[in-house]
């Protein structure tokens, strides 16, 4: 579900079969690898 709109961490967490610390830890890999940006409060976006 995340994709080049800002989501935010429950919006993203509803559309995934992750639990909410496995889906912290994904997201927080897919910073470090460049694939996604945290923007203010909590919304994630796919680059």
């Amino acid at each position: 579900m995340l994709d080049r709109v800002p989501r935010s961490f429950d919006e993203v967490l509803v559309g995934s079969t992750f639990s909410p610390a496995a889906l912290a830890s994904a997201l927080v890999e897919l910073e470090l690898t460049g694939l996604v940006i945290q923007h203010p409060g909590r919304l994630y976006e796919r680059i």
